[in-house]
């Protein structure tokens, strides 16, 4: 029994850890696969390649700033957000399409 009791109040304390970094969700709504970068103004740089019609979940460092995504769509023209203002926490939500990224932030 107090082995279960330890296995929970762990679980729920690497829970809460966890959400302690904002996570980005980057959706593909395009017929072709495209390359995504998500830049801020501290220097980071994250990256991922996402098929068509999917999307992808990316964890990134917890502190305050700015970021933007840069898509680079299958024909190499490459179309970019706005950049938004971010804290230690919550849920970047971007969707890419054939002419735009959108970008949205919850906390």
């Amino acid at each position: 029994m107090q082995i279960l009791a330890s296995a929970l109040v762990t679980g729920l304390f690497m829970s809460l850890g966890a959400c302690s970094s904002p996570v980005a969700v980057i959706t593909n709504a395009s017929s072709k696969p495209v390359s995504v970068e998500i830049h801020t103004d501290v220097g980071e740089s994250y990256a991922a390649t996402i098929p068509a019609k999917e999307s992808v979940r990316l964890k990134i460092s917890g502190r305050d700033k700015q970021l933007w995504v840069v898509a680079t769509l299958a024909d190499g023209r490459q179309i970019e957000s706005e950049r938004r203002y971010v804290t230690s926490q919550g849920l970047v939500s971007s969707t890419i399409t054939d002419t735009s990224v959108s970008i949205s932030y919850e906390l």
